[in-house]
């Protein structure tokens, strides 16, 4: 299926082919890796943890059960959307490999543009890329087989997750310093400090996926990120100073992306998180923009109490309480339960419309104006020059900071520091108040 079975007097032309050739699987990551509406690692990841939930909401989201059973760990051996998510990301893998063995089999020579050097590079990145596929794939699904070449074996055996945790750290350790440093000329591209970051999020989570914690690896690389040494969009990566400056419709340049995907509306390929995010048309007018969703993900009651009411994330980041018309005091109406009524975000999941106003509520209980919205990504209004123009940040510097305050603190908690005065919650505090 992946096999492109390119013969030598049609394979590519030019550097440039081979450079496409090279960021196809990229561009299919985003189908299961960003939240565009498939089901893929994002919806799974996301809805089985602690922050977001897909409720039903009256006639509207029961679909199945899936989201239900998601949150509640209850998935059976026959999920369609889990199916689904098994064949994005193994698809994905395939294009990789795919990539891989056509470009090695290059006559460089034959290929304008292209040198050895050009070559190794290139090979290298997808060596990267594809660790990173197997990063999503160990966390989803543990023990997977490993696969470097399409269709060899044809049935693959499973391996323990701690092989393919060996294989994954040394494709990195073997790769990553080989990859041009992150900057300004290839955003969009696998390169160096995004490698580090992969290599910081394995580490973190070695002693679950390897049985063996690795917190002076993770802290060492979470440095190197830090001092610059993998580069940076902007020379070294560097905290935005603005909560909304990294998810902006201006963010494809922020000097705290480390790896991302590049999207625009004006070229075709729109980053669409309204499905998930956002309720339905009445949204239009709420934030002035030409779509609506399919009022998915709210934010669990618990996870929203958790920011204080001064944090300017729980401000800047949500949608929650009344909602007007664009720029003005006019309410906007609901659809659904509340026809008619002013919409008003409500941070509970139970039926208000119907007199219950303190019970604890279920994800079956849900109305259409049950929970707060996340709301980090804003597109700008329909007039603005730069509409819908955001990119979808996969690492960031902020997340190398908080990886590093974990492992600082596990470090000190394993090895039995002062688990009783505190000490070593203070080595992560410290790193974390930087963030």
């Amino acid at each position: 299926m992946y096999n492109s079975s390119i013969s030598e007097d049609n394979f590519y032309n030019n550097k440039r082919e081979v450079m496409q050739a090279a960021l196809r699987p990229f561009t299919h990551m985003q189908a299961w890796l960003a939240p565009t509406g498939q089901s893929g690692y994002y919806y799974h990841s996301e809805l089985s943890a602690d922050q977001l939930a897909w409720p039903q909401k009256g006639r509207h989201g029961y679909d199945g059960g899936d989201h239900i059973r998601l949150h509640y760990h209850t998935w059976t051996s026959n999920e369609g959307r889990l199916r689904n998510a098994w064949t994005l990301m193994w698809g994905g893998l395939g294009y990789v490999n795919n990539a891989i063995g056509d470009i090695e089999s290059l006559d460089v020579s034959m290929i304008d543009g292209l040198t050895e050097e050009d070559r190794a590079i290139i090979i290298s990145q997808l060596k990267v890329l594809r660790a990173f596929h197997y990063i999503k794939l160990m966390d989803m699904w543990g023990n997977v087989p490993i696969v470097t070449k399409v269709a060899d074996p044809l049935n693959p055996e499973t391996k323990p997750r701690s092989e393919v945790f060996d294989f994954v750290l040394q494709e990195l350790l073997d790769n990553v310093e080989k990859l041009p440093l992150t900057s300004a000329e290839n955003i969009g591209q696998v390169s160096r400090a995004a490698g580090y970051a992969m290599l910081a999020e394995l580490y973190l989570n070695a002693e679950k996926w390897k049985g063996q914690p690795m917190w002076d690896e993770c802290i060492a690389v979470c440095d190197k990120i830090i001092s610059g040494q993998g580069g940076g969009i902007g020379g070294a990566p560097q905290l935005s100073p603005d909560l909304t400056a990294l998810f902006s419709n201006t963010n494809s340049a922020n000097p705290e992306s480390l790896f991302q995907f590049q999207f625009s509306r004006e070229a075709g390929f729109t980053f669409d998180w309204a499905g998930f995010f956002f309720g339905y048309d009445y949204m239009k007018e709420v934030l002035n923009v030409g779509y609506g969703g399919w009022n998915a993900f709210v934010v669990i009651p618990s996870a929203f109490d958790a920011f204080a009411e001064n944090d300017l994330r729980k401000k800047e980041w949500f949608l929650f309480g009344p909602q007007y018309k664009y720029g003005t005091n006019i309410p906007v109406l609901g659809t659904e339960e509340y026809s008619g009524k002013p919409f008003v975000l409500v941070n509970s999941i139970r039926r208000e419309s119907e007199g219950d106003l303190t019970g604890p509520g279920s994800m079956t209980e849900g109305e259409e104006n049950s929970g707060a919205r996340f709301h980090k990504y804003k597109s700008g209004t329909l007039d603005d020059p730069n509409y819908w123009e955001n990119d979808y940040i996969i690492y960031r510097l902020t997340e190398i900071y908080f990886n590093k305050a974990e492992a600082n603190h596990a470090q000190k908690q394993w090895r039995g520091y002062c688990r009783s005065c505190g000490a070593y919650q203070r080595v992560a505090q410290e790193s974390i108040h930087r963030c």
